[in-house]
């Protein structure tokens, strides 16, 4: 909701219910909970609007994410772990001990959030690995197919891919952004 507002503000419930593809019962619940967290207020006449605060987090995280996009499943090959799936990259600080530490958390997240299958990339100096914990990692001579994701996504040299996988492509989607949001949120 916040980067709709933020590109499209002040918006009204049906317009934000629109846009968000959700109930506007639940965009009723989810601007309750933002303007508990004073990230968005109500304009009586305009509709919904970011705060100070809600402007902030959009630009931390714009400035994290360098892109969110639908990935065709097909070049994926034996990486393609169901019908859809939607990736993130994001360039982060002290990626080496970042990489070692979190991606299965990351991983788990994804599902969690309702991705049937999700996978980590990093990409440590311009080289995409999948890390698997305990110091150990597959490479593109294990998957051929991480380069052509990185060809494809243009990461950062040194970054990490999200690619949460579904049935559904709005389960991918959500369960990416969820878990984006809370990533970025943790690396501030």
């Amino acid at each position: 909701m916040l980067l709709v507002l933020n590109s499209n503000a002040p918006l009204g419930r049906h317009a934000l219910s629109r846009a968000l593809g959700i109930s506007e019962r639940s965009v009723r619940t989810l601007i309750k909970r933002l303007r508990e967290l004073h990230v968005v207020d109500v304009d009586a006449v305009g509709g919904v609007l970011l705060t100070d605060e809600g402007r902030r987090l959009v630009e931390e995280f714009k400035r994290g994410v360098s892109c969110m996009i639908k990935l065709d499943v097909e070049p994926l090959k034996r990486l393609a772990l169901d019908e859809y799936a939607y990736a993130a990259v994001i360039a982060l600080e002290d990626l080496a001990v970042e990489v070692t530490a979190k991606p299965m958390t990351w991983r788990d997240s994804m599902v969690r959030y309702g991705a049937s299958a999700a996978l980590v990339v990093a990409v440590v100096e311009g080289k995409p690995l999948i890390p698997l914990g305990g110091g150990r990692c597959l490479t593109t001579m294990d998957y051929p197919e991480l380069a052509d994701v990185v060809d494809h996504l243009k990461p950062p040299r040194n970054s990490v891919i999200l690619i949460a996988f579904a049935e559904r492509p709005e389960e991918a989607e959500e369960a990416l952004y969820k878990t984006v949001i809370d990533l970025t949120s943790q690396c501030r």
